[in-house]
């Protein structure tokens, strides 16, 4: 729903309205992944598989002017085109995707977990994330590192178990 109409406003999207775009996008990717609020829209996305709206905006669009294009010559869309033209875009978004996961502002351990298969990762049809899992990929969780930094709740990143000066992921 949230794309519907894409190809007619994709173009006036600017980066003040990105924000826009994007707060409903990771509330539904952290409703996804099973996690708090405390993890990042790139970590939440990329661990939900759910490329950034913006890019499927894009894809939508493209498919739209050619049928637009299309019907303006009178002529009937071609199915076979409008999926080459739609294959031909997915392989632009996760090129899209993975440039923009190049220097991540947040979510960098999720990142770095994940953007080398990003492509495998997004077409896996097994495994689901666990909580412990999504812990690990995002680094938000049980480690000394985490619990110092934001949660406030360790004196020192030291890990308890083994003594370790931090204790991360």
């Amino acid at each position: 729903m949230a794309l519907y109409g894409s190809p007619i406003w994709v173009d006036a999207l600017t980066a003040q309205l990105k924000p826009f775009l994007r707060r409903p996008q990771r509330v539904i990717a952290v409703r996804a992944i099973r996690w708090h609020r405390t993890v990042s829209w790139t970590a939440a996305t990329l661990l939900a598989g759910d490329p950034p709206w913006e890019h499927r905006a894009e894809v939508l669009a493209e498919v739209h002017r050619y049928r637009i294009t299309m019907r303006s010559k009178g002529e009937s869309p071609d199915a076979e085109e409008t999926r080459r033209i739609r294959a031909a875009d997915r392989v632009a978004l996760f090129r899209r995707w993975a440039e923009d996961l190049e220097s991540p502002i947040t979510g960098s351990v999720t990142v770095e977990a994940i953007r080398p298969y990003l492509v495998r990762w997004v077409n896996r049809r097994h495994g689901t994330l666990s909580f412990r899992l999504v812990q690990v990929l995002t680094g938000h969780g049980c480690f000394g590192e985490y619990l110092h930094r934001v949660a406030g709740r360790e004196a020192t990143p030291v890990c308890d178990e083994c003594g370790a000066p931090v204790d991360t992921a």
